[in-house]
């Protein structure tokens, strides 16, 4: 008799600023075995979450609805597990439930408390490049528009709301957390992902889901991106030379560039004390107990 799994074994979110890369990663990290295929954004998921934040404002005018603010809280809560039930039996139960939200991102430091079974990877590319993918976008829906002032200061600002919360707590740290860098994925070294994830990926089969065709789905739009479903490259790596000043960018630098530094040496240190436990316990294990 064929045993039927109640719950993934694990349920991961691919997380980090829009336009940071999460669509290549999400694509990437659906080419393993026993895991879904590549699926779009959770949007359902971004307003339950939002929801599930609010009690604590909320509950004064909706206190006659409730017990209690934790009783409001507890019931969200289960609305978002219901939802992550929902979507992994519509994908097919698969062993590992693999998910996109870029707006999931901030809040991280507070779901891992909420919701242990929970694992995130986040991505962080460079902010230059960034905010130049998110310019060309306002391009497409604004041809014959010049940028308006702020803009670039607003996409800098948007850029640190999404990482400030990681870095002021700490998450890295966590073992439920792995921050990648877009930069060297692209390049090829995708090892600390596979390792975090639990499987190995395939990036031939990149974009090749049976169940939604990115490139039709989001053409014309503005959240499209030219390297969407393209061979893995690394040629969008400094493509912010091509769209923007080098005053625009000194100007992002000056902005982002603490936070963004900051993150990838975090990210760097927690990958090589991973490594470094990994490579202790496969010394024990070969050692064997008492030699």
């Amino acid at each position: 008799m064929v045993k039927i799994d109640s719950r993934p074994q694990t349920i991961t979110w691919v997380t980090g600023a829009p336009r940071s890369g999460t669509h290549l990663i999400t694509a990437l990290a659906s080419t393993g075995e026993q895991v879904n295929p590549f699926v779009p954004e959770f949007h359902a998921m971004n307003s339950a979450i939002l929801s599930w934040l609010s009690t604590e404002r909320a509950f004064g005018t909706q206190k006659y609805f409730f017990h209690s603010a934790d009783t409001m809280k507890n019931i969200y809560l289960d609305h978002i597990r219901s939802l992550v039930d929902s979507a992994w039996k519509s994908l097919g139960s698969p062993r590992h439930l693999l998910l996109k939200h870029c707006t999931v991102t901030p809040f991280i430091p507070k779901l891992l408390s909420a919701l242990p079974e929970w694992r995130y990877v986040v991505v962080i590319r460079d902010p230059r490049d960034v905010i130049s993918s998110e310019v060309r976008g306002w391009k497409r829906e604004n041809a014959s528009e010049a940028i308006p002032d702020g803009l670039i200061d607003q996409l800098a600002k948007q850029y640190l709301q999404y990482y400030r919360p990681l870095i002021e707590v700490g998450c890295l740290s966590d073992s439920r957390v792995c921050g990648v860098s877009y930069e060297d994925i692209v390049n090829g070294h995708h090892e600390d992902l596979e390792e975090f994830l639990g499987y190995k990926i395939f990036p031939d089969n990149v974009w090749k889901s049976e169940l939604f065709e990115i490139g039709k789905e989001y053409k014309n739009t503005r959240a499209h991106s030219e390297s969407w479903g393209k061979s893995v490259i690394s040629t969008r790596i400094g493509s912010h030379i091509e769209h923007l000043s080098s005053d625009q960018s000194s100007s992002i630098i000056a902005k982002t560039g603490l936070i963004s530094s900051f993150f990838r040496e975090q990210l760097r240190a927690e990958n090589d004390r991973r490594h470094r436990l990994a490579t202790k316990s496969e010394l024990d294990t070969v050692a064997g107990p008492g030699d």
